[in-house]
Protein backbone atom coordinates (compact mmCIF):
# COMPACT_ATOMS: atom_id res chain seq x y z
CA UNK A 1 0.00 0.00 0.00
CA UNK A 2 0.90 3.55 -0.89
CA UNK A 3 0.08 6.49 1.59
CA UNK A 4 -2.68 7.17 -0.50
CA UNK A 5 -4.33 3.92 0.25
CA UNK A 6 -3.43 4.18 3.42
CA UNK A 7 -5.24 7.52 4.09
CA UNK A 8 -8.12 6.82 1.75
CA UNK A 9 -8.60 3.14 3.77
CA UNK A 10 -7.59 4.08 7.64
CA UNK A 11 -9.41 7.81 7.11
CA UNK A 12 -6.11 9.55 8.69
CA UNK A 13 -4.81 12.82 7.13
CA UNK A 14 -1.95 12.55 5.13
CA UNK A 15 -0.35 14.99 7.20
CA UNK A 16 -0.05 12.59 9.88
CA UNK A 17 1.05 9.76 7.51
CA UNK A 18 3.38 11.59 5.95
CA UNK A 19 4.98 12.67 9.71
CA UNK A 20 5.34 8.91 10.39
CA UNK A 21 7.13 7.79 7.14
CA UNK A 22 9.88 10.74 8.20
CA UNK A 23 10.03 9.87 11.64
CA UNK A 24 10.82 6.42 10.64
CA UNK A 25 7.33 4.51 12.23
CA UNK A 26 5.76 4.11 8.66
CA UNK A 27 7.11 2.41 5.81
CA UNK A 28 5.09 2.23 2.78
CA UNK A 29 5.76 0.72 -1.08
CA UNK A 30 7.58 3.34 -2.89
CA UNK A 31 6.71 4.65 -6.26
CA UNK A 32 7.33 7.27 -8.53
CA UNK A 33 7.36 10.67 -6.71
CA UNK A 34 5.68 12.40 -10.18
CA UNK A 35 2.64 10.01 -9.41
CA UNK A 36 2.29 10.97 -6.15
CA UNK A 37 2.33 14.66 -6.62
CA UNK A 38 0.12 13.97 -9.05
CA UNK A 39 -2.46 11.90 -6.14
CA UNK A 40 -1.73 14.69 -3.77
CA UNK A 41 -2.61 17.68 -6.10
CA UNK A 42 -5.51 15.95 -7.16
CA UNK A 43 -6.63 14.95 -3.37
CA UNK A 44 -6.79 18.47 -2.63
CA UNK A 45 -9.12 19.75 -5.61
CA UNK A 46 -6.47 21.33 -7.29
CA UNK A 47 -5.91 21.55 -10.96
CA UNK A 48 -2.89 19.44 -12.92
CA UNK A 49 0.24 21.66 -14.00
CA UNK A 50 1.45 21.45 -17.43
CA UNK A 51 4.58 18.90 -16.24
CA UNK A 52 1.95 16.79 -14.25
CA UNK A 53 -1.01 16.98 -17.26
CA UNK A 54 2.20 15.79 -19.62
CA UNK A 55 3.66 13.23 -17.41
CA UNK A 56 0.03 11.85 -17.81
CA UNK A 57 -0.15 11.70 -21.42
CA UNK A 58 2.66 10.63 -22.12
CA UNK A 59 1.67 7.61 -19.19
CA UNK A 60 -1.35 6.58 -19.40
CA UNK A 61 -1.40 3.59 -17.46
CA UNK A 62 -0.82 5.96 -14.26
CA UNK A 63 -4.58 6.88 -14.38
CA UNK A 64 -5.00 3.02 -13.20
CA UNK A 65 -3.10 3.91 -10.32
CA UNK A 66 -4.62 7.16 -9.09
CA UNK A 67 -7.83 5.18 -7.93
CA UNK A 68 -10.53 7.54 -7.44
CA UNK A 69 -9.16 10.62 -8.43
CA UNK A 70 -8.97 9.12 -12.06
CA UNK A 71 -11.50 10.50 -13.41
CA UNK A 72 -10.54 14.23 -12.23
CA UNK A 73 -7.51 13.83 -14.03
CA UNK A 74 -9.09 12.47 -17.12
CA UNK A 75 -11.84 15.29 -17.26
CA UNK A 76 -8.42 17.95 -16.78
CA UNK A 77 -6.83 15.72 -19.67
CA UNK A 78 -10.14 16.48 -21.71
CA UNK A 79 -9.88 19.98 -21.39
CA UNK A 80 -6.22 19.87 -22.74
CA UNK A 81 -7.45 17.79 -25.80
CA UNK A 82 -4.34 16.37 -27.94
CA UNK A 83 -1.09 18.54 -27.07
CA UNK A 84 1.64 16.25 -29.05
CA UNK A 85 -0.33 16.75 -32.15
CA UNK A 86 -0.79 20.40 -32.02
CA UNK A 87 2.18 21.34 -30.57
CA UNK A 88 3.67 24.80 -31.03
CA UNK A 89 6.19 25.28 -34.05
CA UNK A 90 9.80 25.41 -33.19
CA UNK A 91 9.73 29.04 -34.55
CA UNK A 92 7.64 30.38 -31.66
CA UNK A 93 9.26 28.17 -28.73
CA UNK A 94 12.47 29.74 -30.23
CA UNK A 95 10.90 32.97 -27.95
CA UNK A 96 10.29 31.54 -24.98
CA UNK A 97 13.70 32.63 -23.18
CA UNK A 98 13.26 36.03 -24.43
CA UNK A 99 9.61 36.40 -23.91
CA UNK A 100 10.06 34.87 -20.15
CA UNK A 101 12.88 38.01 -19.63
CA UNK A 102 10.25 40.43 -20.75
CA UNK A 103 10.99 41.04 -24.04
CA UNK A 104 8.18 42.67 -26.27
CA UNK A 105 8.50 41.75 -29.23
CA UNK A 106 9.29 37.86 -28.48
CA UNK A 107 6.18 38.07 -25.74
CA UNK A 108 3.96 39.12 -28.89
CA UNK A 109 5.05 36.22 -31.32
CA UNK A 110 4.14 34.37 -28.99
CA UNK A 111 1.05 36.09 -28.27
CA UNK A 112 -0.03 35.51 -32.19
CA UNK A 113 0.84 32.38 -32.35
CA UNK A 114 -1.79 31.66 -29.11
CA UNK A 115 -4.70 33.61 -30.65
CA UNK A 116 -4.19 31.88 -33.81
CA UNK A 117 -4.20 28.16 -31.93
CA UNK A 118 -7.30 28.98 -29.88
CA UNK A 119 -10.47 27.09 -30.39
CA UNK A 120 -13.88 28.43 -30.92
CA UNK A 121 -14.56 27.56 -26.88
CA UNK A 122 -13.16 29.42 -24.06
CA UNK A 123 -9.85 27.47 -22.66
CA UNK A 124 -7.75 27.10 -19.76
CA UNK A 125 -3.94 27.92 -19.15
CA UNK A 126 -3.03 24.34 -19.47
CA UNK A 127 -4.59 24.01 -22.81
CA UNK A 128 -1.93 26.98 -24.17
CA UNK A 129 1.00 25.70 -21.80
CA UNK A 130 0.54 21.98 -23.12
CA UNK A 131 1.07 23.11 -26.34
CA UNK A 132 4.11 25.18 -26.05
CA UNK A 133 5.68 22.50 -24.03
CA UNK A 134 5.13 19.60 -26.57
CA UNK A 135 6.32 21.99 -28.74
CA UNK A 136 10.18 22.54 -27.18
CA UNK A 137 12.63 19.26 -28.24
CA UNK A 138 12.14 16.40 -25.79
CA UNK A 139 15.74 17.53 -24.34
CA UNK A 140 14.68 21.03 -23.13
CA UNK A 141 11.32 20.19 -21.76
CA UNK A 142 13.15 20.09 -18.01
CA UNK A 143 14.23 24.07 -18.05
CA UNK A 144 11.42 24.85 -20.36
CA UNK A 145 8.49 24.29 -18.14
CA UNK A 146 9.39 27.23 -15.85
CA UNK A 147 9.90 29.47 -18.70
CA UNK A 148 6.76 28.37 -19.93
CA UNK A 149 4.58 30.18 -17.25
CA UNK A 150 6.53 33.20 -17.58
CA UNK A 151 6.32 33.33 -21.50
CA UNK A 152 2.51 33.36 -21.32
CA UNK A 153 2.17 35.85 -18.71
CA UNK A 154 4.54 38.14 -20.86
CA UNK A 155 2.33 37.59 -24.08
CA UNK A 156 -1.10 38.35 -22.05
CA UNK A 157 -0.12 42.65 -21.52
CA UNK A 158 0.83 42.69 -25.31
CA UNK A 159 -1.22 42.93 -28.33
CA UNK A 160 -2.85 40.96 -29.85
CA UNK A 161 -3.54 38.62 -26.68
CA UNK A 162 -4.29 41.41 -24.42
CA UNK A 163 -8.05 41.67 -24.93
CA UNK A 164 -8.11 37.53 -25.13
CA UNK A 165 -8.24 36.17 -21.83
CA UNK A 166 -9.91 36.99 -18.71
CA UNK A 167 -9.64 35.99 -15.00
CA UNK A 168 -12.18 33.84 -13.45
CA UNK A 169 -12.71 31.74 -10.01
CA UNK A 170 -12.69 33.57 -6.25
CA UNK A 171 -9.84 35.53 -5.47
CA UNK A 172 -7.45 31.92 -3.52
CA UNK A 173 -8.92 30.38 -6.52
CA UNK A 174 -8.02 31.96 -9.72
CA UNK A 175 -7.64 30.30 -13.23
CA UNK A 176 -6.57 32.10 -16.80
CA UNK A 177 -9.62 31.54 -19.16
CA UNK A 178 -8.35 32.22 -22.86
CA UNK A 179 -11.02 33.17 -25.80
CA UNK A 180 -10.72 34.08 -29.49
CA UNK A 181 -11.30 37.50 -29.98
CA UNK A 182 -14.83 38.45 -31.20
CA UNK A 183 -14.90 40.26 -34.97
CA UNK A 184 -15.89 44.09 -35.12
CA UNK A 185 -19.35 44.62 -36.03
CA UNK A 186 -18.88 47.15 -38.81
Amino acid sequence: MNIFEIAEKFDVSLRTLRRLEKGGVLRCKPRDPILDALQYSLAKGNALSVAQLAALIDNPDWLLDLGRYAGAAEIQLEGVGKPREEAAPRSVTLHLEDAARGDPAAAAKIGTWIVGMLPEHPVNYAYVGSRLFYGVPETQRKSAIGRIGKAVTAAKRHAPLIDCWRMIGRANNQRTEFFKPKPLDL
